[in-house]
This record gives C-alpha cells, structure tokens and sequence, in this order.
C-alpha cells in the first residue's frame, strides 16, 4: 500500500526538528517493521535507518522491511523519476510505502528557487498513476486516523 502524506510544505535540512519531521518518525517508530531512508543526517536514536544521497544506489534485495518510509525527498531531487522504481518494488513484494509530497507551490519571484524545488510536484505527479491512500497532514483529523490505521494494523 501507497500512503501519500501530502505536508503543507517540506522542510528538510540536517537534524530537521521541523513538524513534518516529527510526524514522519512517530509514523516511523509506530510501524513494527520498517525503514526509514533519508538524505541528511537524522538522530541516532531513530532505529532501522538507511541513508542515501542516490537513488539508484538502493539495493532493493537487501530490503527485508514491512514499511519504507521516506524521511527526505530530497532522496529523488535529481532523478525524481526513480521514485517509481521504490512505488513498483514495494508494490510487487506487498510492502507498505509512505512518501511526503507537498501542497504548496513556490510561486515567488527566485526562479532558481522554484526550479530547485520542482521535483516535488513531478513526484506528486507521478504518484498519480497509483492507486494510494491520501493523508492531508495540514489537517489533525489525518494524523489522528491515520496514527489510528496504523496502530489497528499493528495488532
């Protein structure tokens, strides 16, 4: 199963304490059996943790985890494009996979800015093509059910 959780904006930056963040490792730390791939460097104490700056560096054989789930999107900022080849492995070995997107778009002047940020939305794009269960996190009642999914899913 696909879980979009689709943040107001992302914040991603080393030692991240941003509400995002703490979201992505509570729904982390409620999973049983799952990895937490990110790009900059996370706290110690977060268990099961991958880190990888190049998406075609993930070894999808040594994935042995019931969950994935994506702490920086950052992962895919120059080939937003492999996200899918992360949506098709989990689909095929019935892992759940947990991606952030963000709503909002940059439409201020800083072109470079803009440009630097676009593969966010080509990602939510791609998403599209699948079927996924949304989660608008700018929202307390999606924390809330889907904290409550995961926790009845765990039993």
């Amino acid at each position: 199963m696909i879980y979009r959780l689709d943040f107001p904006t992302l914040y991603e930056w080393s030692n991240n304490n941003s509400v995002n963040s703490k979201i992505l490792e509570s729904v982390h730390n409620l999973l049983s059996d799952s990895l937490l791939l990110y790009r900059y460097k996370v706290r110690k104490s977060i268990p099961n943790r991958f880190g990888v700056n190049d998406p075609e560096k993930i070894n999808f054989d040594l994935i042995k985890n019931k969950s994935i789930v994506i702490y920086h999107l950052d992962i895919y900022m120059e080939k937003p494009g492999l996200i899918n080849d992360l949506i098709e492995f989990c689909l095929e070995n019935n892992k759940d996979l947990f991606i952030p997107t963000q709503q909002d778009r940059y439409y201020g002047k800083d072109n470079a800015y803009r440009k630097k940020h676009e593969y966010k939305f080509d990602i939510a794009l791609d998403l599209d093509a699948y079927d996924y269960q949304y989660y608008d996190m700018s929202k307390d009642s999606s924390l809330v059910q889907l904290k409550r999914e995961l926790i009845i899913s765990s039993l």
